[in-house]
């Protein structure tokens, strides 16, 4: 989907004043706004009374362990909630993991934060399997069966990366990459600045002697 995409249902939803309010977080998260407005859509279709199987509640699906354990709250506290107060939690719950995510620079970091937090200390490791002392990677796998690209029974962080750079919500709202002619092109660059460098001083020691 397209930032314009995403906005146009945000604004047909909730309003003009909730996209203000999704800006105002992104740029506290210093993260896209539209990759918040992204998950909510993947998320919870932008209503802010879904509620999944497992109990999960809101925009962007705040499940019990938090909702209950950590804020005291309960379902229908949400529930009742309009989109653009549920907003004050959405920033709430992502602030928690700023620090562990270091920034919310790729939108896939936003879904771990839901999904599986620890994940973000092994962000730079495409090969590090989804699974902890309690859950182990089988288990994880065959509950989030999307994920596991290649069948194997596992989920790598590499593989949640993927998946969202060719997620229809999502694939059009990937941070840009260099291609390999603008790669080529930087290097070129970076050999000629070198070259006058180095020409420029072998000109200043030939004058001087």
């Amino acid at each position: 989907m397209t930032k314009e995409e995403l906005y146009n249902i945000a604004r047909q939803k909730h309003g003009t004043r909730f996209i203000g309010a999704v800006e105002a977080i992104a740029r506290k998260l210093d993260t896209k706004p539209e990759w918040l407005l992204a998950l909510m859509y993947h998320e919870s279709r932008m209503n802010p009374a879904a509620v999944n199987s497992i109990g999960c509640v809101g925009l962007t699906q705040f499940c019990p362990i938090t909702y209950r354990n950590k804020w005291h709250k309960d379902i229908e506290y949400f529930k009742r909630m309009s989109a653009i107060n549920q907003l004050f939690w959405v920033n709430k719950y992502f602030q928690a993991w700023k620090n562990l995510a270091g920034s919310y620079d790729h939108p896939a970091k936003l879904f771990a934060v839901n999904f599986f937090p620890l994940m973000l200390k092994h962000w730079d490791n495409d090969n590090w399997v989804l699974q902890t002392s309690d859950l182990s990677a089988q288990k994880i796998a065959s509950q989030n069966p999307g994920f596991d690209l290649n069948k194997d029974g596992r989920i790598t962080v590499g593989e949640v990366k993927r998946y969202y750079e060719t997620s229809p919500i999502f694939k059009d709202l990937m941070p840009t990459r260099p291609t390999n002619t603008a790669s080529k092109k930087i290097i070129l660059m970076a050999i000629l600045v070198v070259a006058v460098l180095i020409g420029g001083f072998s000109m200043f020691l030939l004058l001087r002697n």
